[in-house]
């Protein structure tokens, strides 16, 4: 009977192992699906952050700069920027055309 227990105890400790090495194996794949689920649930939650991101991830591979993108609810930041650029435009139009005055 002891001899039974033994071996069991044995071979519950051998599978142990194997599946602890099993997962050791598997980690980086177990990232990337927690990484895939928690995308897909930002995409659910909030569809317009994540169109934000998706616009400024695929625009990074061009060589000029583009700065971060509005929120489309954020009502605050959006008229800071329109006012921003206004007066960026204003500063290079009297820069531009102020021999010709």
């Amino acid at each position: 009977m002891t001899a039974a227990v033994i071996t069991i105890g044995v071979i519950a400790v051998i599978e142990l192992a194997v599946i602890a090495w099993l997962m050791w194996l598997r980690r980086d794949e177990t990232k990337d699906v927690i990484a895939l689920a928690d995308r897909l649930a930002r995409r659910i939650q909030a569809p317009q952050v994540a169109a934000v991101e998706l616009a400024n991830d695929t625009d990074t591979a061009s060589a000029t700069y583009a700065p971060q993108a509005l929120m489309p609810d954020d009502d605050q930041a959006y008229w800071e920027s329109r006012e921003q650029l206004a007066e960026r435009a204003m500063r290079e139009e009297v820069n531009a055309g102020g021999g010709d005055r």
